[in-house]
């Protein structure tokens, strides 16, 4: 068998996504990264150490290379072509079984990240779907339930958690967990009223409808996930951008957003370009193009003010629930 030394250096590629493949690789020192996505939005999904052996799958099948392999550090790999691996099933049949054990291990811990990765996002869809629920006979309440005092509008919540849990047989930690996360949003107020009982009050009982029809179009046609912690930080940063803008339409590229991310912001920036599929879903308000291979923003104040309010709240409630699952 005719063995090939490679060394690589960090950032250095040792092959790409979709080409052909004839052979694998063998560690020798050095650690590498296995990249998913297309160029600028390439993921890191696992690590390959010392020892460990790569692009194996292309001695099974003539399919091109499923992913893209970097170096993170200085690497020194030794190539096995598929002509030399079958001699070596023949002289070596161990070495082949133990090969075939790795290969058989790595195939369940990708289903079962898959399948972890699964039930997460089946989770998440039911949470937004309970919160969407509990919404929407919150926003029945306040027609039927909420009494005119002075210039606002006033719902005991003694009632709205009554309702929610006996009538509509919603879970009491997630309708406090709404109620919580609204308040502390500001969407509501919370007081007391003269007879001491605990109250949320509103100025107008149409803010509630406005939220639904914006959560509404977000979750049509999609399976409903709220979205996550990277697409909330670059609709706050994008929300900040359209108030300062002179006009109510606004065109602005991801570059420049990442340019004004803040220290809470900083953290997600990579995630941004993958934030895209999600902004997509945000209606008219919200429109992603890629123009010279960059990502731009076209939005309206007026509409990304509603969209930025909705999110904001759906997250802030998210957060409610898992901090209360967490301590529970």
């Amino acid at each position: 068998m005719t063995e090939k030394n490679l060394t690589l250096q960090p950032g250095q590629v040792l092959f790409r996504r979709d080409q052909p493949g004839d052979g694998m690789f063998v560690v020798r020192r050095g650690e590498l990264e296995v990249l998913l996505g297309k160029s600028e939005r390439e993921i890191s999904v696992a690590k390959i150490e010392r020892g460990m052996i790569i692009g194996e799958m292309s001695l099974f099948d003539d399919r091109p290379r499923s992913a893209t392999v970097r170096a993170l550090t200085e690497v020194e790999v030794t190539e096995i072509k598929s002509a030399d691996f079958r001699r070596l099933q023949q002289k070596f049949p161990s070495w082949i079984s133990l090969l075939m054990t790795t290969l058989t291990a790595r195939i369940r811990s990708a289903n079962e990240r898959i399948g972890r990765l699964e039930n997460q996002k089946a989770t998440q869809n039911a949470k937004l779907v309970a919160i969407q629920r509990i919404l929407s006979a919150l926003d029945f309440l306040w027609y039927r339930e909420a009494d005119r005092i002075g210039g606002e509008w006033h719902l005991d919540l003694s009632i709205v958690r009554d309702t929610l849990v006996n009538d509509f047989c919603e879970d009491r930690l997630v309708v406090d967990c709404v109620i919580e996360a609204s308040v502390a949003q500001k969407f509501y107020h919370r007081e007391s009223n003269s007879s001491g009982s605990e109250v949320i009050t509103v100025l107008s009982r149409g803010h509630l409808s406005r939220l639904l029809n914006c959560l509404k179009h977000y979750t049509k046609g999609n399976k409903a996930e709220p979205l996550p912690a990277a697409a909330l930080s670059l609709l706050k940063i994008l929300h900040t951008h359209s108030l300062q803008a002179l006009h109510d339409a606004v065109e602005v590229s991801l570059d420049e957003l990442s340019r004004l991310a803040g220290k809470e912001e900083l953290e997600y920036v990579a995630d941004w370009p993958r934030c895209a599929e999600y902004f997509s879903r945000l209606g008219d308000g919200v429109a992603v193009d890629t123009a010279a291979d960059k990502l731009l923003f076209r939005t309206r104040r007026r509409e990304l003010k509603e969209i930025h309010r909705t999110h904001s709240l759906i997250g802030a409630i998210c957060r409610e629930i898992d901090m209360e699952d967490g301590a529970s």
